[in-house]
């Protein structure tokens, strides 16, 4: 790592082994035949003596929702901002929600105005806590 922030960028392809353990996170563009490509920015920033925090930004979405699932995974208890995501969609609350029953751990920090809309209108607000 090259210091508290660290993120890497590349192409959405599959990474062998699934999940990035212990590397910076990730940042791409996935294109869908016929859609607009969506583009997701992971990352990861280490505080001295602070929780690991998940930075996200850009579209959550069908397309992109898989790049912070394995994310999640690879990383468990984590403080997570979604303050800089753009739009999110049901498979992207899927994975914050399935996160967070997985591991408790997992703390909102801040939230985007679409995430809060759509975190009130699906009730899950009480699941996933926004300070």
């Amino acid at each position: 790592m090259t210091g508290p922030t660290d993120s890497l960028t590349r192409d959405a392809r599959p990474v062998s082994g699934g999940v990035h353990t212990g590397a910076p996170c990730s940042s791409g563009t996935v294109a869908v035949p016929g859609r607009v490509a969506r583009e997701l920015r992971l990352t990861v920033a280490r505080g001295a003596g602070e929780p690991l925090q998940l930075r996200v930004a850009g579209d959550l979405d069908v397309a992109t929702a898989p790049e912070l699932e394995s994310q999640l995974m690879a990383l468990g208890a984590i403080r997570l901002d979604l303050s800089r995501v753009t739009f999110i969609d049901l498979v992207g609350l899927r994975v914050l929600v399935e996160a967070h029953v997985r591991d408790r751990r997992l703390h909102v920090v801040a939230a985007s105005s679409a995430c809060e809309h759509l975190l009130e209108l699906t009730r899950t607000t009480h699941l996933l806590r926004v300070d």
